[in-house]
């Protein structure tokens, strides 16, 4: 129905406004978590990936524009698995539980990856290789990261064309 879309973009954009407008940025993320899963059940992917985009980028971490060559993603996978690489597997043991602002930083994160895999977006390896990163650098491996280190996997395997690995 064409006017409760019109309604639901009019709701959509004031309560954006609010949020910008009224609350701190690392307070808002709750607020948008919540309009990000009302767009999902609207199925507004393309809305929710460049809300999380956008969202991603105000959180300080550089995604890259998905280049048409594989070569630029094979470049980010190697970046990040070089830093798996130094990583020490004893510290998920001891790996601190993230503040509320990272943890809600990975829910904008699994949004903006499951929204990406519905659209089938050129943008899914890359938003999957900065939230491993995040997960390691922030020494945080809750259920929130476990996505994009499966996803990570399947990427490093098709990427190699190894699937016997």
């Amino acid at each position: 129905d064409a006017s409760l879309a019109v309604r639901n973009d009019s709701l959509v954009k004031y309560y954006t406004e609010v949020i910008f407008q009224n609350v701190p940025f690392e307070d808002s993320l709750p607020a948008w978590i919540t309009l990000m899963t009302s767009l999902e059940s609207s199925g507004q992917h393309k809305r929710i990936l460049d809300t999380g985009l956008t969202l991603i980028q105000r959180l300080n971490i550089d995604v890259p524009k998905p280049q048409p060559s594989p070569v630029e993603l094979m470049k980010t996978m190697s970046t990040t698995i070089q830093l798996m690489s130094n990583f020490d597997v004893d510290r998920i043991a001891t790996s601190h539980s993230a503040d509320r602002c990272k943890r809600n930083s990975f829910k904008i994160f699994i949004r903006t990856l499951v929204a990406a895999f519905s659209l089938s977006s050129p943008y899914l390896p890359h938003l999957t290789c900065e939230m491993v990163r995040y997960s390691l650098q922030n020494n945080f491996y809750g259920v929130e990261s476990s996505v994009a280190f499966a996803g990570f996997a399947f990427f490093n395997i098709v990427m190699k064309n190894d699937y016997a690995e």
